[in-house]
């Protein structure tokens, strides 16, 4: 009937055309420190969830003992055109999988991209919708899941973090095409932060899902 067709080229759409994470990127990490046993079982068990566990491998994070700040640099010498990065406590939404499989098909066709986040506090009044799940960001904050693309490479590779220049900021301020998957599809657990910046308990995820549900989408 008409009804199965409908629902067999929906299924196709989504599982068949749109790019997994697999598919679109080379390479996978998310950054640890070794201290921190809670967030890798956490990051472990996120990614057992959505399927990727053999796909995105540990990265022993770097902690600078006199700011006292987790610090990672992505390095072009791993052979490989773009990178899907978390930090370890990301934390993937119910539909998130399947927003991040559009926005992807679409990110495809645009070959400057330089960053798409998949969740993170949008700091513009406005975003520019590309696609029903891809929307061009202005200013945003978190680097909790992010693509690098690896025409920025060379930029990551002279980035030391500080105080001053947080990895946050650095792609805020630093890169202009960057976009977003839209609606929310990773947040983040609510950890301790380990700069001191946000006290103890951050309410991230608060922060993030606010900052969708105020910003205004042009085009749609």
């Amino acid at each position: 009937s008409s009804i199965v067709i409908f629902f067999l080229f929906i299924f196709f759409y989504i599982y068949i055309i749109c790019y997994s994470m697999e598919e679109f990127f080379d390479g996978a990490f998310y950054l640890n420190l070794d201290k921190n046993q809670d967030r890798h079982i956490h990051a472990k068990t996120e990614l057992e969830k959505i399927g990727l566990q053999n796909f995105v491998k540990r990265f022993p994070g770097i902690e600078d003992h006199i700011r006292k700040q987790k610090t990672g640099h992505v390095c072009a010498s791993l052979g490989i055109k773009n990178i899907l990065f978390f930090e370890d406590d990301f934390e993937f939404l119910p539909n998130g999988k399947t927003y991040i499989k559009s926005a992807l098909n679409t990110l495809q066709t645009i070959p400057d991209w330089e960053i798409i986040y998949f969740g993170g506090i949008i700091q513009s009044p406005t975003v520019n919708l590309i696609s029903d799940n891809l929307v061009k960001v202005d200013k945003m904050l978190c680097v909790h899941a992010i693509g690098i693309n690896g025409n920025t490479f060379d930029r990551w590779n002279s980035y030391s973090p500080s105080v001053k220049l947080t990895a946050d900021e650095f792609v805020r301020d630093k890169f202009t095409e960057k976009y977003a998957v839209y609606p929310l599809a990773v947040t983040q657990y609510n950890a301790t932060s380990q700069d001191g910046n946000y006290g103890n308990v951050p309410d991230y995820n608060k922060w993030i899902s606010d900052s969708y549900k105020d910003v205004k989408v042009v085009g749609r």
